[in-house]
């Protein structure tokens, strides 16, 4: 969906940004699979509160990267550094 939606072709970003973090992206992905703790845990028989931790830590993430290659572009100076 991602891809899709952003049209680049892949989200390897994304890869090299869950990779600097690999831990904190296992971890976060598995309590994505536990089971609901409470009644206030989701409907569903998987924890929602899991879900929306990687949720959170996933677009953290996404941002992250946009702001990694928003600074290597360098977008305001790009005409300056192709006519140079």
């Amino acid at each position: 969906m991602l891809c899709e939606t952003l049209d680049t072709g892949d989200v390897r970003l994304i890869a090299r940004g869950a990779v600097r973090n690999v831990g904190k992206y296992r971890s976060q992905l598995a309590a994505c699979d536990q089971p609901r703790r409470n009644d206030l845990d989701g409907r569903g028989n998987l924890s929602e509160e899991g879900l929306a931790a990687f949720t959170r830590f996933f677009l953290e993430t996404c941002l992250d990267q946009v702001r990694f290659m928003e600074d290597l572009v360098q977008a305001d100076r790009l005409r300056s550094r192709i006519l140079l």
